[in-house]
């Protein structure tokens, strides 16, 4: 019976050696002895702030299929005169047409076996794209959704999913704004793995300032299509341990 204690208190105290050992090594990953006979903790600060885009862009392109090229060019503008009213009428006032174009309409012709043999040309289409900017986002990804149902007023109409950003008069100034934020987190983060050992800082060794990412609202990868964004930097800092 004593040989059995014996070898669960021996079991015990390996276990405890081990998760100190395991402590110690994950707390080496953090503070380090340096060649020259210092302490230093190595620890990495995030700024992030979340905000929305302040500017959008979309793209209506309206057509309209006649029998000649010259029949479409006298068709279209009264079709792009209803997109511009509507967009208008919804406080977008801000727009640029691009060059007019047109291509031509073929059906495809069988044989009466049922053979492709070719194509003809039965008629042309015209088009032409206007391009819209506004600040107004939210709304800007309703209408680009609504102003689809102008097809059932007569007017052909294919639209882009609109893109959104931020001005760089607001991601500049909120660079140095998060970079004091991330420097804040590292020192904190650095007070917190010291605490215990070490009553503060010498000084600061090194300090690195790492990219700026533009993310969705949950980090993930940058999509041009969300309102909703989260700017981010992060600061990988060195700090010196008083003995």
């Amino acid at each position: 019976m004593k040989s059995n204690w014996g070898l669960i208190i021996l079991g015990v105290c390996f276990i405890i050696g081990v998760a100190i050992m395991a402590h110690a090594l994950n707390l080496a990953a953090a503070v380090r002895s340096s060649g020259a006979g210092e302490h230093t903790a190595t620890v990495t600060g995030y700024g992030i702030k979340n905000l929305k885009a302040d500017k959008g862009v979309f793209s209506v392109n309206v057509s309209v299929n006649a029998g000649t090229r010259e029949e479409g060019f006298e068709k279209l503008p009264e079709k792009k005169k209803v997109v511009e009213n509507y967009l208008k009428d919804n406080g977008f006032n801000d727009y640029k047409w691009g060059e007019l174009d047109s291509e031509g309409i073929f059906e495809s012709i069988y044989s009466q076996s049922g053979d492709y043999v070719g194509q003809r040309r039965i008629g042309t289409k015209v088009y032409q794209k206007i391009t819209v900017n506004s600040n107004l986002v939210y709304k800007m990804r309703d209408v680009a959704t609504d102003i689809t149902n102008l097809i059932t007023k007569g007017v052909d109409v294919s639209v882009s999913t609109p893109v959104f950003s931020i001005s760089d008069s607001i991601i500049e100034p909120l660079k140095l704004e998060l970079i004091d934020a991330a420097t804040e987190n590292a020192k904190i983060r650095a007070t917190k793995l010291i605490n215990g050992f070490s009553d503060g800082f010498r000084a600061i060794k090194r300090i690195d300032v790492g990219q700026f990412r533009i993310t969705d609202i949950n980090g993930n990868d940058w999509n041009e299509h969300d309102i909703e964004k989260k700017v981010s930097v992060t600061v990988h800092a060195v700090y010196i341990i008083k003995e």
